[in-house]
């Protein structure tokens, strides 16, 4: 008698319900195919990932464009978070694009969830990215007021 295959009950017993093994897999990807329950789940994370990324661009937009209309200097300061907002909602347009081929095709869901990994993996960067360099904008903002009411107090403190 046969050995059984990890993951699964004795041979000739029925896979588990949670998938079932594609007969051609995907060269360089698992040959995974998700049941309906999943592609559900998969699919409302792909109309979540569409909503939050076009909110996220308009946020990004308005913002940017707000700020500099308030001030140039906070325009400056705020436009690296900025950016960063609107370029994570078009990757996450782009992921939930990927999410949802999980959903509506067959025989290639593990190249699909990779590709979407790979896409929110880069909107993780982009937001990391982003965020440093806000912060690092705004830590010479303020040294350069420092150093400007350092300026203005030597001058008047010459006269």
């Amino acid at each position: 008698m046969p050995p059984a295959q990890p993951g699964f009950g004795a041979p000739g017993a029925p896979a588990p319900a949670y998938g079932a093994p594609v007969q051609a897999p995907t060269p360089g990807v698992g040959n995974y195919e998700f049941n309906e329950t999943e592609n559900k789940i998969v699919s409302t994370l792909a109309s979540r990932l569409m909503i939050a990324g076009i909110m996220s661009i308009a946020f990004g937009v308005i913002s940017l464009f707000g700020s500099f209309l308030w001030d140039v200097r906070s325009g400056i300061l705020g436009a690296p978070g900025s950016i960063a907002t609107a370029v994570i909602g078009i990757v996450f347009l782009l992921a939930s694009g990927s999410f949802k081929k999980i959903a509506s095709t067959q025989g290639n869901d593990m190249g699909h969830l990779m590709e979407a990994l790979k896409k929110m993996t880069l909107a993780a960067t982009v937001q990391v990215v982003g965020y440093v360099a806000a912060a690092v904008l705004f830590l010479l903002g303020i040294v350069v007021v420092v150093f400007l009411w350092a300026a203005i107090i030597a001058l008047f403190a010459i006269r």
